[in-house]
């Protein structure tokens, strides 16, 4: 497989705080990639690394294939666009003009696939209203429209949807899609995990500046757990006859959770031939939220 990003054992630390500890991580080349931890765990900092706003003090990271310490790294950074922590936008400046002044920064026209960008994004009728009285969503998705001028092959997205309406986070979904089908390679970072499940192809959990899981979407959904959720008068009859089938389970109120999904046609059977029937039946599948609480410890780093 390639990869457009590579970290092996990466580190960074301010004064007595560990932001890195041995980071290793492994982006494959036309991925969506979400980048999942609580606040504190070490995302926007491995951000800035990438994006080459900070070093790292062990460890080496590669760039389509160019290690951060070669020479050449700068001009692969060209291809590569990023939004860190907040938009970078001239508030005294149209849409327009924050965009002409990017392509001019990149060396380019002045005016090249402004207006194609503006209209993408949803911007092409904001005319000559600065940049200061724009929404918070409008914002983000300028600060997107200038982290295209580039034409990236890998764009990194730090929570892009902030401030965004529904309509607003639709389309964006829509962009992100459309992009990643063009080849592109996308990286974001966002607490909105419905939104990641979405749009994801890889994931990476981070915690304590430590990636403890890297996994695909498919391998994600075969680690979820399926199950059922059972009403029933006797919650206890119920989980002994479930456990002499060999089903796992435990009772969560007056209900009783079974895990596995497929066919439970044999329980629902027995558990009526024990005086036992059931009252509802309910089908539920792990989140990605779920998931991930589970994988830290849940309320433990909430």
């Amino acid at each position: 497989m390639d990869f457009i990003l590579t970290m092996h054992e990466l580190s960074k630390r301010y004064r007595h705080f560990q932001a890195l500890d041995k980071l290793t991580m492994h982006i494959p080349k036309g991925s969506i990639y979400g980048l999942i931890g609580r606040n504190g765990a070490g995302k926007t900092t491995l951000i800035r690394t990438i994006a080459g706003l900070q070093r790292p003090d062990e460890g080496f990271y590669c760039l389509n294939g160019v290690k951060h310490t070669d020479p050449r790294i700068a001009a692969v950074r060209r291809k590569t666009g990023a939004i860190v922590e907040t938009p970078a936008i001239y508030l005294d400046m149209s849409a327009s003009e924050n965009l002409q002044a990017q392509n001019l920064l990149l060396g380019k026209p002045k005016n090249d696939q402004v207006e194609r960008r503006l209209k993408r994004l949803g911007l092409d009728q904001t005319g000559t209203k600065k940049a200061r009285n724009f929404s918070l969503g409008m914002r983000q998705r300028l600060g997107i429209a200038s982290a295209l001028a580039s034409d990236p092959e890998f764009l990194i997205l730090d929570e892009p949807f902030n401030g965004l309406d529904p309509q607003g986070t639709a389309d964006l979904r829509q962009l992100i899609v459309s992009l990643n089908q063009q080849g592109m390679t996308i990286l974001i970072s966002s607490h909105l995990l419905d939104e990641l499940s979405r749009l994801a192809t890889h994931y990476g959990f981070i915690d304590h500046g430590t990636l403890i899981q890297e996994l695909s979407a498919e391998e994600l959904q075969k680690q979820c757990r399926g199950g059922w959720r059972l009403t029933v008068t006797n919650p206890q009859l119920c989980i002994q006859v479930a456990q002499r089938l060999h089903y796992a389970c435990e009772q969560a109120e007056n209900d009783v959770l079974i895990d596995g999904g497929g066919n439970i046609s044999e329980l629902l059977l027995k558990l009526a031939e024990a005086g036992c029937p059931v009252q509802a039946l309910h089908q539920q599948d792990e989140s990605l939220e779920s998931y991930y609480l589970d994988l830290i410890g849940g309320d433990k780093h909430a």
